[in-house]
């Protein structure tokens, strides 16, 4: 009777996971419960490690031409990421002319006074600095 092996115990010992060893393992079936052939597993495993490395070159290419898909692709992520943040000078340009309109709408107001005042001191107050951190 030839050494019988589980997935588990190959997946132990060549540090492969087991859908791996599945997939190299192709059509050999256990021979009783969960074991396999010893000898007829390791010819399979290394006969699946010798394909993959052996790759034609128009395998090779394809990975190739897939590579720098993605490359291409993480460049039009990287620039619509850039496209899409905001300018620090354009976001205190804006806020200040906020502030402004916002200030000249409290004066022009039927508010009383004193309310004009505070309301007019709290915005003088906001620095660009919070308004800036705030943003971010």
């Amino acid at each position: 009777m030839n050494e019988q092996i589980t997935i588990s115990a190959l997946s132990d010992l060549t540090g492969l996971d087991r859908r791996r060893l599945k997939r190299d393992l192709g059509d050999l079936r256990p021979v009783e419960g969960n074991g396999y052939d010893v000898s007829a597993a390791l010819k399979r495993l290394f006969a699946a490690a010798d394909a993959r490395r052996s790759d034609t070159p128009e395998i090779q290419s394809e990975r190739l031409r897939l590579l720098r898909a993605k490359a291409e692709l993480a460049d039009i992520e990287l620039v619509r990421a850039q496209k899409s943040m905001i300018d620090t000078e354009t976001v205190a340009r804006v806020w200040e002319n906020l502030a402004a309109g916002i200030k000249r709408v409290v004066v022009l107001s039927p508010l009383p006074e004193a309310d004009k005042k505070k309301i007019c001191n709290e915005l003088a107050t906001v620095t660009r600095e919070s308004y800036v951190e705030a943003a971010q």
